[in-house]
Order: C-alpha cells, then structure tokens, then sequence
C-alpha cells in the first residue's frame, strides 16, 4: 500500500516540530514557522522515503536527520577506541584516527546514498547522521535546510569523544530552487580530562553522502551545500589523520552534467559512467575502480587531487584518455574525455599524470592551462 499523508487532505503544512518514522507521501509538504521535520530513519532502520508533487522548506525551516544513524561505536563505519584514543565514524570518507584507534573504511553510494552514517568510536561519541530520500515529482523549493548531519557530543568529562559520521541525502526533483542547502557534515570530535594531555586524541566524522538529481534548475546554487568532515583534537597524536569530506554531487537529468564537489568517487557498483559533462568545483579528491566517459571535462577554479589514504590502495596515476578499452590497473583514475575546458587555474597533485590520447599532446596543454604536482607523462 501506498505511505500515508500525516494530513488527510494530502497537504500537509508543518508548522511545529514533527517526527516522521517511516515514508510519508502527500501531495504538497511545506515546512514553514521555523520548524523542523526530524526524520528517524534509525528507528525506522534505513532512508526514510518522503514523497510529493511540491515541497516547500521556508527560510529558517528544515527537514533533519540530524543524529539519526548509528550510535555511538554501531555502524558499518564506526570509529574504534583504545585508551584515550577514539576515532570518528567513516562513511563518505575515512573518519579521523591514529595508529591506536583506527577507522573503518567509507562505504555506500556516491550517486544513490541510502546508508546511515556511523557513531564515534567510544561509548560516549556522536551519532551519525540519518538517511532521507526525497522524490518531487514537480517543484522542490529549497529556502531552509535539508540535513543528515553526524553528531558532536555537546559535553563530556573524563572522555574522549568521537564525532559521527554524516548520513545521506539522495533527492530528485523535477524543479530545484530557493536559496536554502544540503548539508551531511561530520561531528567534531573532542575531549575532556584535567591537564589536556597530549596523548588524548579524539577523531573528527567523515563527511556523508549527498547525491541531488534535477531536471530544471532554477536559481538554486551548489555551492552553498557541505559536506564537511568534524574537526580532529590532536593531530599530533602518533599517525594521527584528519577526517575526510564526504561526496556532494549535483546531477542535471536533462542535460547529463554532473557537478561535483569535495570527493569523487566513482564505483563499479555506481557504474558504468557517461556524462555529456563532469565539472569539478574548487577543491576534489579523485577516486574510483572503472573509466569515466565524458565528452567534455571543465574545471572551475580547480584543484585535483589523487585519493592517497594510506588504509586503500592510494591513486598513484591520473590519467587522461581516448581509449574506451582501457582497463584501470588499482592505482589509476582514468578520464576518457574528448575535451578539456579550464576556467581559472588548475592544479593537479598526483604521482603520475600520464596524457595518452589520439591527437597532438600540445593541444590537450594549451587546452587545460594545468599545473602538475608530480611526474608528466606524454604517450
């Protein structure tokens, strides 16, 4: 049977704060007064479906799965402890940790996020975030915030307190606007014992995932959604490393763009990949198991950077090429793309980038204005 609409009616306006625990599907939703819509997709047990011909998130409104994932030290990804070590839950990217406390690896969807994110390790760390699956069938105004975010534990003493992970947001809208954002950040991580000592250490939550897929865009921008990790206490805890962002993805269903942001990740399981176009926006982190196809690369103001976690397999070979029967070998990223478009500087920190192509290498420079923070290889 189909879900339930909370108003009979099938419009259904909030205008306090509201649970929702299993899929709600209404024909308009609006959240309006400053409330919040919090989703319990961990009571629930996975991503809360909500569905609509509109939904409307007003300023100052929001649609939360704030701490709604796993619990402390629960979680594909949740952190580890020892001692007054705790690292953060892993879910977009790797949560923050050390040699004592290590973390589990990211795990989910890029492109079809569904997964709860994963608590701290320590019994007294942060939840991560929820799950939500938002389906508009017309318009999705977005003037508030729709978040999964993991937790920070507000107080603790005697503790060393890991953040969660975020969770996920998987959204599609026929329409997007509003000037309103995704966040799945991760929690910081924190502690408390009398003297701060410097072996205590505290890891901050891996970003989550954010995939948003839209067929008409209408003034709404990208770039104000986050995906951030939580802030890591003493990075200078013996192999102590920060957390990692998660993957924020914006996909045009009718033009076939994909814009990315922070961490790229592309999957056998997500695959294959063949876009009209990719765009990197700022500062990303490439990684991924099989080609991406595009017929046009375009970087705005970017920075790429080859995935180098020491717990994986690092990318130790970019590769820019024309050969649809390439295979990748474990450390490559390889781009099958017939054209290059640079707005801005851009720079590339990898081993290796090799060029192998089916027209003049110079052509494929003067295109891309690169930097190249590595080893240059011309085929």
């Amino acid at each position: 049977s189909r879900p339930a609409c909370p108003d009979p009616s099938g419009v259904w306006v909030v205008d306090a704060d509201t649970t929702i625990n299993g899929p709600v599907e209404c024909e308009s939703i609006t959240i309006t007064n400053d409330a919040t819509l919090y989703v319990d997709s961990f009571a629930y047990g996975g991503a809360i479906t909500i569905s609509a011909n509109t939904v409307t998130v007003d300023s100052g409104a929001r649609i939360s799965g704030d701490g709604q994932g796993y619990p402390a030290s629960q979680g594909p990804g949740a952190g580890s402890a020892s001692g007054w070590h705790a690292s953060g839950g892993s879910h977009g990217g790797v949560g923050g940790h050390t040699t004592a406390a290590p973390a589990n690896l990211s795990y989910g969807s890029a492109f079809e996020p569904a997964e709860l994110g994963s608590g701290g390790g320590s019994s007294c760390s942060g939840n991560g975030g929820g799950a939500i699956r938002l389906i508009v069938s017309g318009t999705l105004v977005l003037d508030g915030v729709i978040s999964a975010n993991g937790m920070t534990v507000p107080s603790c003493s005697y503790c060393a307190a890991a953040g969660g992970s975020g969770g996920s947001i998987w959204v599609t809208a026929n329409v997007l606007q509003g000037a309103g954002k995704f966040t799945a950040n991760g929690g910081n991580g924190k502690y408390n014992y009398p003297g701060n000592w410097d072996s205590l250490f505290s890891g901050g939550g891996a970003g989550g995932r954010i995939a948003v897929y839209y067929q008409t865009l209408n003034g709404f921008e990208f770039d104000r959604s986050r995906v951030d990790p939580g802030t890591t206490s003493n990075k200078n805890a013996p192999g102590a490393h920060g957390a990692e962002p998660g993957t924020l993805m914006f996909i045009d269903i009718a033009a076939n763009d994909l814009y990315v942001f922070k961490l790229a990740e592309f999957n056998a399981a997500d695959g294959p990949f063949a876009f009209e176009r990719i765009i990197f926006v700022n500062d990303v982190l490439v990684k991924g198991e099989v080609p991406v196809y595009a017929n046009e690369l375009i970087f705005q103001q970017a920075t790429l950077t080859c995935y180098q976690n020491p717990l994986t397999v690092p990318i130790e070979q970019l590769v820019f090429d024309l050969d649809p029967a390439r295979v990748p070998a474990a450390n490559e990223f390889v781009f099958d793309v017939a054209d290059v478009t640079a707005y801005g500087p851009v720079t590339t920190y990898c081993p290796v980038i090799r060029i192998n192509e089916n027209r003049p290498s110079s052509a494929f420079l003067d295109d891309l204005s690169m930097t190249y923070i590595g080893t240059l290889l011309i085929d």
